[in-house]
């Protein structure tokens, strides 16, 4: 049985992945002068996006639990790490504040395209 340590780390790491994700579609959206593709590489963005905001707050909730929870009182759990990613917490919301405003500027930028248009 896994630790509630490594379940909460494990969330972290998936959280590290999405953003990845993010980032990188939004790069492919930015390296693309096809409104198509870029409109793809945008939702798969916001997708990506959608899953770090969800392991993110796993991540709060886990972090947040009453100090009197079971879980705190495991042997296996060292309360020092989670002192620590509570106070780092805060920095990983503004990054992905920072993705969410890059995303939504792309998207808009989409929605005030003015260059050719593929039609059937």
């Amino acid at each position: 049985m896994a630790s509630p340590l490594d379940s909460l780390f494990a969330e972290l790491q998936r959280f590290a992945e999405q953003r990845a994700l993010v980032r990188r579609w939004i790069a492919c959206a930015k390296g693309t002068s096809a409104q198509s593709w870029r409109l793809t590489f945008l939702r798969q963005a916001r997708s990506a996006y959608a899953g770090a905001e969800r392991h993110l707050g796993v991540v709060v909730a886990e972090v947040g639990r009453p100090a009197d929870d079971a879980a705190s009182t495991d042997p296996r759990v060292d309360p020092a790490p989670l002192e620590v990613l509570g106070k780092r917490l805060a920095l990983l919301h503004a990054e992905l504040a920072s993705d969410a405003r890059r995303l939504a500027a792309l998207e808009a930028e989409c929605l005030t395209y003015d260059g050719p248009r593929f039609t059937a």
